[in-house]
Formats: structure tokens, sequence, C-alpha cells
């Protein structure tokens, strides 16, 4: 191919396969064929440099950084660094030169120049070496070692690129991973780690009699391949990675004269006690220094970090962690777990070795604090602190020692303990002080506490139901109240109130009685009173186990033991906004009773709610964008809003959203209705909406769709599993999310803003009592307790030492996995520019994950959700985005995008967990856009085969007429269309199942309900493409493709409009009846143990309500491949031949398709617009070898032209003419196992008269591996 295609790449997420750093702040990155520099202290990419054309099918593997002095003094503005660039067979040498700002001393500018470039070798470098030619030589380094995959070796003169010596070791083995250490060619030492499960020690000087390098010493020990090697930097020692998820540490000692011995007698007793092995080479054959066992899956590399801190070495694995090993004891200190799903690639720390930096599989790059290491990771009591209770000086001797029983932290620097005599004290932790401030025998045996947050009150119950309320600071005098039941006190929370004179105390017992809300009075007048309040149900068959108030709206929210949740409007018992109380009732034992408005269940599975936390309307979102379901508290749909997060024991961390109108309510119905005998998968039970849906069990990434009921409406936005364990407890500190939870017998707390485990505890577990503060998002100022062995053990951490860099997170995660499906999104347009839309690009894959960009490919922002292979467009009746997605599972979901606020650039608030975007052509425009991207419904499943995935899928904005109800929009000629009307739309949405059925939905916009519409089986193999079209305005038809190779055509017109099958099928009564049924039915056929449901069963199911799901048979058949149709394009366009025209309401259609059979099909048809009308083959074109590989995209760009790409990484442009396809330019895509792509129109200057106007410029999305963002002008 001759030909090369004009496309410029405008953007790469791709995995990081090499690290360096050049200095202590400054980061080289090696991503695809592109160099990135980061300045880790400010936490910002400083500048991109693309290796292009020299790695135009190259990747970036591997750095080696020449060890002289940087040219250039400390003091210099412009240091420079002599660095190899390993791109797998190709070696660039290249000149950084640092560009420092003279004020601050921060990297201003990054300037690379290419000084050695050489010609492809003809095996795979694994090792690139700087040395000195001579050792008596003063000068630096001047020549490159290299090793290739081959196990040989060649030296060259980098200053004239011409080899100096070349050698093949005698072992000619394939190799994985090589190493070299030594700083001339005399003491020269290979570390070759082979394929055979060995490292191989050899010196290229020395040679055998066959004039091969002799291997001098094996290092056996290893069960799989290796895949790294590294020396220390001494080099006395080897460490080594493999397939057998071992760290493996060596001596590369070469003197074995105590393991030659004489005779055969004395060989194995010989290397039974030294380990040596003398063969008939002279070779040494040596185990491990060290076994360090602990990753769950392959290590691929391992790196020395030797330091005042201790011997240590970092190892990087498939499981997605990086691991912290102690040599000298072999202990795992730490393990970081940062990066999405899968694969931690590559490694590097700073010269100081103070920061570690990993490269992930998912594009994502961190810093860890190898300083801090110890303060993160507690193991023995001797970094704690134990405290036991203060005697009281007249107190009697006892054969029970007086011991902790229960405490709580008052503020950053006090706890108070209260012990098993019912003694209260105060514990300064900077001091190590104890006074006691009360006394109570009733406390003595139970006690339960809890402090305000602003430490000002302080309350305690005990076992018979009976409340203190004091002051730790002596404030006011501790009052006793007696709850209205004596029973237990289960637990106490507390808060602050509108005004400092005021907190309000929340009480659980031990059964499902209701929660008393009591409100303290006059703190500050030296005398307080208690009052009941308000009492907060009860529901039946509900024990409260977490709670959280927001006085500002109004709102409770409450979980339960059996994983529930429960929303209380409280408003009536406040009379402002400023969240003042309203006068109680006279008698204290009739207070404001307040039944929930909202009951949803098994939010978190059947496992208790552990934690809830309110979201405050004013809280400042971090600038990672993972929370993009922020937003404005007001919506003019919704009416008030707020956001709150939820954890719960099943490990789970979900992020919900409440939204009211309070103008609207209905009566409240009585809490009896809500409490109903139904089953556990119901959300709400039966006073729920119509339209609430049934949660998916099973699955990690389970989402509850909504949960409506007078004027208020419970959705959960996201949700994630964190951990096998617990999850306990949820603290936000400026816009950072931390999690605290348990897991084998730890206390760990994660930053869910950042992706990383931040401390670990070793503290028996949570089943004791124990409490967790930080002052700071980064625990420079934490306090954790627990009680064990008759102490409060505290663990406190007070850093006054400024972490080495700004973020942990250096660069954002991409995907872990395979991407399936990209997509260009267009948003709403601005309000400035009717015309132009936003454009951004969605990305799903096998890791589960939504993934949204700007044009840059710079991820922005995530949604968990199951597998995702297919993505769909559509547009709602207000305007905004709906993207269908689907995948795993048969998981089929709508989602909505929000478009906030648009502003210019520098005002735009990017704590909002924004998605940033560029609008405008080409998206080079300064405008910017906040979306927040909502799970609105999912499809319920039905189909027979449990493991079904749904391959493919289209939609489109169904008519009024053919709704069959005035809730429908206008006419509309394509999905794209936007509506200003009120009313909701209904969507048609097919999918293409794995289970060999084509699938048709209903989606109704005001239910946000799916309906099975229609379905069929004819493919009789797994069904791979779909694609909805409107022809004329009129005529809705349908193609589909499989693993048969077949193109099918569909009219769906007839069938819509009720006609062409059994039973009455308008969408208008197809909603009604199925919506009659209830959630009793999966689909239409009862989902029940050991029911032996089939298709026909489906069919009969929906006969007995009046409907037909069967789609028949397609009107049309055309054989396309020999196996199976990986990507599909529809393109309509051109005029019809007159020996084909039935009148002017035919279109001409192009049908291009790409297989498994690496072909390349168009298919040009002649298709009547109205419905039932003729279709006829007008002609076909067929390049049996398009590519080398499957095909993973196409698409029909006008009449005469298409693109193509594939597994073989080409993009390849095809002219169309006389029914052939002819080859026109190509160019290669650094995505390696391209499998989806998307093409759209950044510039259109083609006119109809002109269609291929050389000035057409299209923005191309490619995806697999990874994502490239491209411009191609044609």
């Amino acid at each position: 191919m001759t030909n090369k295609l004009n496309a410029t790449s405008t953007g790469l997420a791709f995995q990081v396969a090499a690290l360096s750093f050049l200095t202590e702040s400054v980061l080289m990155a090696g991503i695809g064929p592109s160099l990135r520099f980061f300045d880790t202290t400010r936490g910002s990419l400083v500048k991109q440099v693309s290796l292009l054309p020299e790695l135009e099918w190259g990747r970036v593997h591997g750095f080696r950084v020449c060890p002289a002095t940087p040219t250039g003094t400390a003091a210099a503005d412009m240091p420079s660094f002599k660095v190899a660039v390993l791109a797998g067979k190709r070696l660039l040498v290249i000149q950084v030169s640092l560009a420092l700002d003279r004020q601050t001393r921060s990297l201003a500018d990054v300037v690379v120049q290419r000084t050695a470039t050489f010609a492809p070798f003809r095996s795979w470098i694994r090792e690139g070496h700087w040395v000195k030619q001579s050792e008596s030589t003063s000068t630096e380094p001047d020549a490159l070692v290299l090793v290739f995959g081959h196990n040989s070796v060649q030296v060259w003169d980098i200053a004239t690129a011409t080899a100096l010596y070349s050698v093949q070791c005698s072992e000619r083995c394939m190799l994985y991973s090589a190493r070299c250490f030594g700083t001339h060619l005399g003491n020269l030492v290979i570390a070759s780690g082979t394929v055979f499960r060995q490292v191989l020690l050899w010196d290229p000087y020395t040679l055998d009699s066959a004039g091969d390098g002799r291997v001098q010493k094996r290092l056996v020990g290893h069960e799989g391949v290796l895949f790294s090697v590294r020396f220390s930097a001494d080099g006395k020692r080897l460490a080594s990675v493999s397939d057998d998820r071992t760290v493996r540490i060596w001596s590369t000692s070469l003197d074995g004269s105590a393991a030659k011995p004489t005779a055969a007698a004395s060989l194995a007793s010989t290397a039974a006690k030294t380990g040596y092995i003398d063969v008939s080479s002279g070779e040494l054959m040596a185990p491990p220094l060290q076994t360090l066992h602990g990753h769950s899956a392959r290590v691929w590399d391992a790196l020395f970090i030797e330091s005042d801190h201790g011997d240590r070495l970092a190892s990087v694995s498939e499981d997605g962690s990086c691991r912290m090993w102690d040599l000298s004891t072999g202990d795992c200190l730490a393990c970081f777990e940062g990066h999405m799903v899968r694969n931690v690639w590559s490694v590097d720390a700073d010269p100081s070795r103070s920061i570690l930096a990993t490269g992930g599989g998912d594009g994502g790059i961190r810093l860890w604090d190898l300083k801090a290491l110890r303060d993160n990771r507690i193991e023995s009591p001797d970094q704690m602190i134990g405290v036991s209770c203060v005697q009281e000086q007249d107190a009697q001797p006892s054969n029970h020692p007086e011991i902790p029983k229960s405490f709580c932290f008052v503020d950053a620097d006090s706890a108070m303990i209260v012990s098993t005599k019912g003694a209260f004290s105060i514990y300064r932790i900077s001091t190590g002080d104890q006074s006691i401030i009360h006394h109570d025998p009733h406390f003595q045996h139970y006690t339960v506490v809890a402090v305000s947050p602003n430490g000002l009150v302080a309350m305690a119950g005990n076992i018979s139901g009976k409340l203190l309320v004091l002051s730790p600071t002596g404030q006011f005098a501790h009052v006793e109240v007696q709850h209205p039941k004596t029973e237990t006190i289960s637990e106490l929370v507390a808060f602050n109130g509108a005004s400092p004179d005021e907190a309000h105390l929340l009480v659980f017992t031990q059964d499902t009685s209701p929660i008393m809300w009591y409100a303290v009075k006059g703190i500050h007048s030296g005398h307080v009173t208690v009052q009941l309040h308000a009492q907060l149900g009860p529901v039946a068959n509900m024990y409260m186990t977490s709670i959280s108030l927001d006085l500002e709206r109004g709102v409770v929210i409450v979980g339960t033991r059996r994983g529930a949740l429960m929303v209380f409007d409280v408003s009536s018992a406040i009379t402002s906004v400023a969240g003042s109380l309203s006068q109680p009732p006279a008698c204290v034992d009739a207070p404001y009773v307040i039944d929930p408005v909202l009951v949803c269940r098994t939010v978190h599975g059947k496992e208790p709610v552990t934690s809830i936390f309110i979201k405050p309307s004013t809280a400042a979102m971090p600038s990672d964008h993972n929370d993009s379901d922020s937003g404005p508290q007001q919506t003019a749909q919704y009416g008030k809003s707020l956001q709150f997060y939820t954890t719960g024991r099943d490990g789970v961390f979900a992020k919900h959203m409440v939204r009211w109108d309070r103008s609207t309510l209905a009566t409240q119905a009585s809490s009896e209705s809500l409490a109903d005998n139904q089953d556990d998968e119901s959300l709400g039970g039966q006073a729920a909406a119509p339209h609430a849906m049934v949660a998916t069990r099973g699955l990690s990434t389970v989402m509850t769709v909504e949960l409506a009921r007078n004027g208020w409406t419970l959705e959960r936005t996201h949700q994630t599993r964190l951990t096998r364990g617990w999850l306990e407890q949820i603290v936000m500190i400026n816009g950072t999310v931390l999690i605290g939870g348990f897991y084998d017998k730890r206390f760990l707390v994660y930053n869910e803003t950042k992706k990383y485990e931040m401390m670990s505890i070793s503290c028996g577990g949570g089943h004791r009592r124990w409490q967790f503060a930080t002052q700071d998002e980064s625990l420079k100022h934490a306090n954790f307790a627990f009680l064990r062995g008759g102490k409060m053990m505290l663990v406190v951490r007070r850093e006054t030492n400024a972490h080495a860099f700004k973020e942990p997170k250096l660069q954002d995660n991409y995907h872990g996995r395979e991407t399936r499906v990209v997509r260009f999104v267009h948003l709403p347009a601005r309000p400035s520019t009717a015309s132009t839309h936003a454009r951004l690009v969605v990305s799903a894959g096998e890791d589960g994950q939504l993934t949204f960009h700007k044009s840059s490919a710079a991820s922005a922002s995530r949604r968990q959700d199951g597998a995702v292979r297919a993505i769909s467009q559509s547009v709602s009746a207000d305007g905004h985005t709906l993207l269908f997605s689907a995948g795993a599972r048969e998981d089929l979901r709508c989602w909505r995008l929000e478009t906030d606020a648009w502003g210019p650039a520098e005002s735009a608030d990017k704590n909002h967990g924004s998605v940033d975007g560029s609008g405008g052509s080409g998206g080079s425009g300064k405008e910017q856009f906040h979306v927040r991207c909502l799970d609105v419904a999912s499809a319920q499943r039905v189909s027979l085969v449990a493991e079904t995935r749904i391959m493919a899928v289209s939609s489109i904005v169904l008519t009024a007429e053919e709704t069959g109800s005035s809730s429908g929009t206008s006419s509309s000629s394509s999905s794209s269309s936007s509506s200003s009307s009120s009313s909701g739309r209904r969507h048609m949405v097919a999918a293409a199942c794995s289970d060999s059925a084509v699938r048709v939905w209903v989606f109704d916009e005001t239910e946000a309900r799916f309906v099975l519409w229609g379905q069929s089986f004819f493919h009789g193999r797994c069904v791979l493409q779909v694609k909805l079209l409107r022809l004329g305005g009129s005529r809705l038809v349908l193609y589909s493709a499989g693993t048969d190779g077949r193109v099918a055509f569909w009219d769906l017109s007839v069938l819509v409009s009720g006609q062409g099958r059994a039973g009455s099928n308008t969408v208008q009564e197809a909603m009604d009846k199925t919506a009659a049924m209830g959630k009793r039915f999966i689909g239409l056929v009862p989902r029940r143990r050991g029911t032996a449901a089939t298709a026909a069963a489906q069919e009969a199911a929906a006969t007995a309500v009046g409907l037909s799901l069967d789609l028949g048979t397609p009107m049309h058949v055309w054989k396309q491949h020999q196996s199976g149709v990986k990507a599909m394009d529809v393109w309509v366009g051109g005029a019809c031949l007159a020996t084909h025209t039935a009148g002017s309401d035919m279109q001409v259609v192009h049908v291009a398709t790409g297989g498994d059979d690496n072909a390349l099909a168009v298919l040009r048809l002649s298709v009547s617009t109205q419905p039932g009308g003729p279709v006829a083959v007008l002609g076909s074109a067929l390049e049996p070898s398009a590519h080398a590989s499957a095909l993973g995209g196409v698409a029909v760009l006008d009449a005469q032209r298409l693109l193509s790409t594939s597994v073989d990484q080409r993009l390849i442009l095809w002219r169309h003419e006389s029914d052939r396809l002819s080859f026109v330019s190509a160019a290669a895509v650094h995505v390696p196992d391209v499998g989806a792509f998307d093409v759209v129109r950044s510039t259109a200057s083609s006119t109809a008269a002109s269609p291929t106007a050389s000035s057409t410029v299209l923005s191309l999305a490619v995806a697999g591996f990874g994502l490239q963002m491209l411009e191609v002008d044609l």
C-alpha cells in the first residue's frame, strides 16, 4: 500500500508501558508512539511529544536514561538528558532538555531532539544499556548495549551509529526480559530471562569454543516464563518476576569454588549444602535467596528501592496492584491499588526514593509516597497509644479492674471515655492527660456515647433507656432524660443545630421501634433543655442502623439492617430553611410523628446499611470528575434535590439522588402500606410508582433505576464494590470522599475520589467499638481508636511535612480491559449558537465502565455499569441526550445526559464533577459545559439463557402515529431530532442478542419503562448487528446481521400499525397490557425455579393477554460473508436508477459490512419509503481480503467512499464505483485489537453537487485496547 491516508492523531488513551524519572519532580512516560512529561510537584502534564513517523508501527516499551550527569549545572535553566527509547524492534536516541522557570524552578517546557535513528532491527529489543567503550576513558557513556529477544547482543557506537560488536549467547532461546549491569564493556554482565523459566548470567566477551557467549550461572527456581529482571544498585542481587506470581531474589556472585567437587560422589552433598552444582560446561546453578508470595496474578516488573528507609522492593502485577516488600524480613509492607481492573505495567522511583510512580494498562499514572509508607500501615501495638482509665481518688478497691467500655472523639485532640464503673473522663491526645468530668453508676455495665460534630454536647445512653446529656467542656450542667420506652439504647447519633446554641440527638433502640428525635437547646446559657421533638416511623420489619439529617432541606435518610433505605420529609418539623425547629407539642409524649415518604428495599442486598452521608448543597467536588452526577440542587424538571452516599456490609459504595416537589405532594400513605409482605426484590412496595423497576440480583454492579411516590423520586446514580469486607464510614473533606471499612481483621481507609488505599491498621476487625476521624483529606491530622485488651488503642497521625507531590493521580484512568464500543455523542446546542452542538465521546467495554471524553481523548468521567458491548443515542422530549447501553447478562439501560450550564472556560467550575467539553467545529471552541449522567431505567431480562449478551443496539424516536398515542412526538426523520414538547417520548430500541434473537423494545420516557414489543430467532445463531432506520418519514425498517453471515431486512412499519401478526400489537396497547401484568413477570414469562420456559411459552404468555411477540421472518435476506458480520453501517443517499424506480418514493440505501472473514462488502438497495413497499438490489461489491484480519468497524461516508478498520491496525479509505471496491489510501492506528470505531464530519464543505470534495474533514474515534482520536482530511 503506497498511498498514505492523511490522518492526524489528536489524542490517545493507551496503556502506560514505560516510566522514568529524569529528576525528583519530572516524570517521563511512554504511551503508544508518544512521550509525555509530567511535573509531579504540580501534578500536571507539561508536554506531549510524538515520535512519529519513526514509530508509526511501534510503541514505546522502555526507556534507558544515560547515567551521566545532565548537561549543565543544577542552576542551569535547561538541564539535558540523553535517553534511549525502546519501541519494539525500533530504537531512538533523543536529547531531552528541561526548561525551568527562573523564579519557581518548576518545569516550564520540554524540548526533545532526535540525535540518532536506527533502522528497524530483526528482533525485539529487550534491553538497552549505556556503557563506556573503555574503562580508562573519563567521558560519559558513549556506547549502547542492546539485548535482543533471541538472546543475542550488539554493541553500538552512538556517535557514529555503527555496530562495534555482536555475539550470540550459547543458550539459543527466546527472551521476554533482559538487563545489563556494568559501567564499561570490560565489566559487563547480562541477565537474560528465558521462556524456559531460568535466568542466565553471562558475559558477552567470554566465549565458548563455538564463539558464542558462555553462560556463567543459571538461576533456577521459577515455575513460569520470566517477564522482567532487575539488578540492585550494587549489582550483587537480581530480582526476577514470573508467570508463577512470585518475585525471587538471587545472588549474582560467580564465586562457585566451594561448589566444584572433584568426585561425582560428593556432588549431591555439596549441592545440598551450598546450592551450587558444577555441570560439564562449567556453569553454576543456584536457588533464590528469597521468594516473595502475595500477588494473585502474573507479575510484570520489579524494582529495588534501596534508601535510608530500608532495603525494599516494589513489584507490579496483572492483579492491578503494586506491592512494597521489606527484603530484610520478606514481609509485604503495602499493597497499592489505584488502577482500574487489571495490569500495572510499569514502575519507577525518583532519585531520592521518596516517590513511586506506577503506570497501568488502564492508561492511568499514580504516585505513591514512600516516606509515609510506615505511617500508612500500622501493624503492631508499638505504633499505637494504649489508654487506660484514670482512677478516681476515692475509688474503692475492687476485684474487677476499671477499663474503658465506650468512647467517642470530642475533637481532634481529645476523646471522652466511659469506664466499666460509669466514670466519664476526657483524654487529651497531645499531652496524655486524663480527667474525670462525671460519674454515674447507671452507665457502668452498658453505654453508648455520641458527641456533636462541634464538640459542645455529649450524649450517653444505657441498657434501661436512660439518656445523659453533658458538656465535655463544662459549659453546662448535665441533664438526665428517660426515653419513652425503657429499653436498650442501641445507637446515638448527634448533629449540630442551626445555631451553636442547639444540637440534635437521634436515638435508636434494639428493636423496630421508631427513631426518637431530641432537641438540645441553651448550650451556652449554662442550663440546657432537652425536648422530644419528633418520632420517625416506625415501619414494620425495619431495624434501623444508620441515619443522616439535613436541616436545611428538611430531609432525613435512614438505613436498615436488611439493606433498605427510608426517606423522611421532616420539613413539617422545621419552620425555615435556616433549620429552626417548629414549636413541639405541649406534651413530651406526643411529638411530631413522621412516616417515610419513600422506602427502597435491598439497596445493599440484605446486608446492613452502615453509613449515610448527605452531600451539602455547597460541597465542592474534586477535580478528577469522577462524580459526574453532581450539579445544581435545583432543576426545572424535578424541583429540589439532594445527593447522598451510602455504604453497606456488602462492600458496596453507592451514590443516590432524591428529588422532590413539595408543592405537589399527595397525602402521605400510612406506614402500614409500606410494610406489606412483599418480595425483597421490590424497591418500594405497592405504594411505588407503576414504573418502579426490579433490581437485578447477584451482581456487584447492580443499579436500582428509580422509585417515585408522592412527588418524591429516589434513584441510584452509581455504585461500586470496593472490598469483599465491610464498608462502615463515609467522610467528605474538601470534596474528597474517604471510605472507612474492615477486611481481613484490618481497618482500611480508601480514597474513593482518587481511587487508592490510604491507611491500613491491624485492629482485629470491626466487631469491637471503634472510631475514625480526620481533619484533612490527606490524613495528615487523623485519629483512629478501638478497644482491645482493656485499653483504648489509639493511632495518631500528625504529619508536618508536605507530600512531595500535589496529586496522587497524575493521569486519569481509561479502561482496564478491551473497549468494545465508542460513540460520538451530540449534546444540546449552546444557547448562543442554536445550530452548533457540543460533542463528547463515550466509550465502554469489558470492564463495565461508561467513560466520557473530550475530543482530545482525555478521560473525564466514569459511570459504573455491567460489561458494555453497545451504545446508541437518542434525544428526549425536552432536548436532552439519551444513551441506550447494553452488554453482558442482557443488561439494557437508558441513561440521561443533562447539560446544566454553559460558560466561558475561565469561569467553568471544575469542582462540580463536570465533563469539560469543547464545542464548535472540530471541538476547538472555548466554551465549557457541565454534564450529569443519570441512570433512568433498565430493561427486564427476557432471555431463556442466563449468559445472554446484547451485542449491538440501535434506537430511534417513534412518531405519534407509530405509538398510537398523543404522548408521542411529531414525525421525525432521525433519532437525533429534538422536540420542545414537555410530554415524554417513546423510543424504539432494537437489540442483537447472543441467544440468536433480534429483540425490539419500546422505551417510554414518562414512565421510564422498557416493554418488550417483539422478537425473532430467525438467524438461528448469535446476532451481532442491528440498525434501525426511517425512510421518507413513514417507513420504519430494521437491518440485522449475525454469525451466519447474512444481512436481513425487516419492515417494522406494518407491525407497528398492529397488522402483520396475530394479536393486537400497537405500541400503546403493548404498553398498557404489559403494565397491567406488573412485576410478577420478567418479560412475559414468570421466572420461577424449575420452570422449563421456552420461546413458545413466551409467545403463549403474550397471547394470553392479547399480544404477540413474534416478529415473523424478514422481507429480504442476503448472504454477505462466510462467517460473522463484525461491523455494519447503513447510509441513505444517492439517486435511483430509472429501471428500479417505482415512483418518487424510492431511496437508495447502502449497507456496508465487515466480517470475520477479513472481507468488506457493500450492498446497494432501492427501497420504497412506503410501508410494505418493494425492495430491489441495485448492485453489490465485495473485497474478500480487505484487511489482514477481522474487521472492527466500517463507515459509509457517501455514495462513493467508505472507511474500514481492522484488528490489523489499518484504517483504509475505499472508493465504491460501478459495484467495485478499490483501495484509495491507508493509515496506521496505534490501538491494538481494534473492535469499534465511529466517524463524524468535523467540516462538511462538500455539497450535493460535489460529494467527494477534498476539503471534507472527519473526526474518528478508534477503540480496542485503548482509544485513539484522529482527524482525516479527505
